[in-house]
């Protein structure tokens, strides 16, 4: 019955605690800040747009603990707790670009948390509460830089395989 606004980019998580799937901001006549919630059957609007908050594209994490979410944006992480967003104070890192291709990393022994794979094919990672910036990561093997325009890579956790999907590019 009901559906969020057309939009490019938002960003997905599995939601328990609303039993379902969380959808996060986008990009459609401008940046998007609204959160939906969708619980197998219909779309629940859970905040109306608040504007180019975090940026248009980004990645977002539900706490298992108390149900907010965290996004990481081009412009800055923020956190959505209580009906209302607030600043993280956790600068993007050098380098700028897109933000679609950042993931959660649950980790096996404990979670790394977000991963970003920059256009200079470099890896960052920051972890909310354990972090205060993102520390540039320095792998063994790295995969190529990947990046044109509309050709851009995406990543996602794979839970079953206990790792982060790189996927596409150019």
């Amino acid at each position: 019955a009901h559906t969020p606004p057309s939009r490019f980019e938002p960003a997905m998580a599995n939601d328990p605690s609303r039993g379902g799937a969380v959808l996060v901001g986008g990009t459609g006549s401008g940046d998007r800040s609204d959160v939906w919630a969708w619980n197998g059957s219909d779309w629940i609007e859970v905040l109306p747009d608040q504007g180019p908050i975090f940026g248009s594209a980004h990645s977002v994490i539900v706490s298992p603990k108390d149900g907010s979410l965290v996004v990481a944006g081009n412009v800055g992480a923020y956190q959505f707790k209580d009906g209302a967003w607030s600043a993280l104070g956790v600068a993007w890192p050098a380098g700028g670009g897109y933000v679609g291709n950042v993931a959660f990393d649950e980790g096996g022994a404990g979670p790394l948390g977000f991963v970003r794979f920059s256009p200079a094919a470099e890896t960052w990672a920051w972890l909310p509460g354990r972090d205060t910036a993102w520390r540039q990561l320095s792998p063994q093997c790295s995969p190529p830089g990947r990046w044109e325009n509309a050709f851009r890579p995406a990543m996602g956790y794979d839970e079953r395989r206990n790792l982060i999907v790189l996927f596409g590019g150019r």
